[in-house]
């Protein structure tokens, strides 16, 4: 009988020291864990740090660079972001159902799940939607120019927001292509 009892109390004991190190040891996994994301975020930065420092520049002496030069904005577009921080939740709810009924209606049941997304953004939200959808350009608030190759109907279906969204790609590329054509030309009667 006490043989028994001393043999439960010692089970007892180990399973008391057992489960105190099985605690120890996801204490000291969950610490290595960290320690690893930490030193591989480091050795990341580190290495990408080093690579541009290391990288040569592209603009020697006469050389153009290639960067592209952000455009000041226009006191409309500036008055137009300071509209988006300031949009009623409610009322862009109701203008993107209304704008996703019109343009695209398999997505009017996931209202909820894109109002989320986008909570406290909502202005942002009805800038791209209206880009998106009614054919505005966010940057200046006009229609953007379209391409005609449909036989001069001047854009495509209703619904087809991707074929609106490429026809609207070409004419920038074919405006970008006139342009640099223009300038080429131009180029050659300079030197003639």
């Amino acid at each position: 009988q006490s043989q028994l009892s001393k043999a439960k109390r010692d089970i007892d004991r180990m399973a008391k020291i057992v489960a105190e190190k099985e605690s120890e040891h996801d204490v000291l996994k969950s610490q290595l864990r960290d320690a690893k994301v930490t030193s591989s975020a480091a050795n990341l930065r580190a290495r990408k740090a080093q690579m541009l420092q290391s990288r040569p520049s592209n603009a020697g002496p006469g050389k153009a660079s290639h960067i592209v030069k952000p455009t000041p904005r226009s006191d409309a577009s500036v008055a137009r972001i300071n509209k988006m921080k300031d949009a009623d939740p409610a009322e862009a709810r109701e203008k993107v159902l209304a704008m996703l009924k019109d343009h695209d209606p398999k997505k009017v049941d996931k209202i909820d799940a894109i109002m989320d997304r986008f909570k406290g953004r909502e202005g942002f939200l009805l800038v791209k939607m209206t880009a998106r959808y009614e054919g505005v350009s966010p940057s200046n608030g006009t229609a953007p120019i379209r391409s005609t190759s449909n036989g001069g109907a001047g854009g495509s279906r209703p619904g087809s927001a991707a074929q609106k969204r490429s026809e609207m790609a070409m004419a920038r590329h074919m405006e970008r292509m006139r342009s640099k054509k223009k300038m080429a030309t131009s180029g050659r009667n300079l030197r003639d």
